[in-house]
């Protein structure tokens, strides 16, 4: 008979993101599911402007930045 169970799939913003993406198909490829998840993005990357233009100006919450993430200020940062 019946369990009770719901068997439903719900999806929640987790608020910030922090898009790391090791090449510009990547980046954009997780971009593009954080923001239709609802969060928003800070993705950097080597070419992160350049790799993301084609989402800039829309007015999603979207920061790229060109470069790479210095791991020992990564390490300081606190939720």
């Amino acid at each position: 008979g019946p369990t009770g169970e719901a068997n439903t799939l719900s999806l929640s913003p987790r608020g910030r993101v922090l898009c790391l993406g090791p090449d510009a198909d990547t980046l954009l490829a997780q971009t593009i599911q954080a923001l239709a998840a609802g969060n928003a993005v800070l993705a950097v990357a080597p070419g992160a402007p350049a790799a993301l233009s084609s989402l800039t100006g829309k007015g999603l919450p979207l920061a790229a930045i060109d470069g790479r993430p210095d791991p020992v200020e990564a390490r300081a940062l606190r939720a």
